[in-house]
Order: structure tokens, then sequence, then C-alpha cells
């Protein structure tokens, strides 16, 4: 048998690995269960054909991402402008919870055909920003501003290219 000890002075591992490997043991336990469960050799009854949902008309579409969106930018602005650091942080972790959503949501709708590729298009660089919230925080959390400035930078060139694209189908985003 094998023992999974340390040597004294060897390094630990750092916080977000152990992280990762409890996640990518946990992704594995739920593999395993969906596996086992599946009743593998057992007789099963066909699934029902599935369909796919309804897509909406422009017009519904375009009211429904409208509405949604200016949800968003009012939830937004509802967030208490930061004074200290902390509240930095704190700020950001709301807004960054309030964009995920938000992008949940609005991925949600069924754009019509001719619509889905810009609409997803849109909605893809909108999530990069998503993405980077993670290193506003961080900045944010090490007093790093020229990190926070830079990073602000490249979310309002995210942001513009989001604006551009819903304006080129006739859309916006405002509240």
């Amino acid at each position: 048998m094998t023992t999974n000890t340390m040597r004294r002075g060897a390094a630990r591992p750092v916080p977000h690995r152990r992280a990762l490997r409890r996640a990518a043991m946990w992704c594995c336990v739920v593999a395993l269960a969906v596996g086992c469960s599946s009743g593998i050799g057992e007789a099963k009854a066909e699934p029902p054909p599935e369909t796919e949902p309804a897509t909406m008309s422009r017009d519904d579409f375009v009211a429904a991402f409208s509405q949604r969106c200016g949800a968003i930018i009012s939830e937004l602005n509802a967030i208490t402008p930061p004074t200290t650091a902390e509240e930095t942080v704190q700020a950001m972790e709301q807004a960054k919870s309030v964009v995920g959503r938000g992008l949940n949501d609005l991925g949600a709708l069924r754009p019509p055909p001719e619509m889905q590729g810009n609409v997803s298009a849109a909605l893809d660089v909108r999530s990069q920003s998503l993405g980077s919230f993670d290193a506003l925080i961080e900045a944010a959390r090490n007093g790093d501003q020229a990190r926070v400035d830079a990073v602000t930078a490249e979310n309002r060139t995210r942001q513009d290219e989001f604006d551009q694209r819903l304006a080129a189908m006739g859309m916006t985003c405002a509240p």
C-alpha cells in the first residue's frame, strides 16, 4: 500500500491546484455515478425524440433581448460604487455574477435563424469580458492599478465591439 506523505520541507500544493484536483475528482465521481446508474446491459426504452425549442420572431427576439439586456445594465448600475479596495473587489464580484447570469439569460433566447450567427458572435464577444473579471479582482486585491486600467481598457474595446454588433442588427443594450 502506498502512502501519500510529504517530505519535510517539500513544497505544499498551492490552493488553486487543490481546488482543481477536488473539481477533477468530483467530475470523476459524477461521471462514475452516471455511468454506473445508466444500466449498461439492461433493456432500455427508446428516448423521446428531442425537439428544438421554437425560435422567436425577429420582433419578439429584439424586444426580449432589449428587455433582458436593459435589466442587466440596470442591475449593474445598482451596484454601490466602491470607495475602498475591499469594496472594489466586492463590487467586481457582484458585477461578474450579474454579467454571468445575464449572459445565460440572453443565451437562452432563441433568435430567428437569420440572426443566430450574429447574436452568437455578439454574445461571444461579451462573454470574453466575463473571464477578465478574475483578472480585475486579482489586480484590485493586489492594489495593481495599472493592471486594473489595462483590463478595463480591454473590456471597453469588447463593449464597443458588442455594441457595434448589436447596432448592425438594429439592436441596442440600454436600461
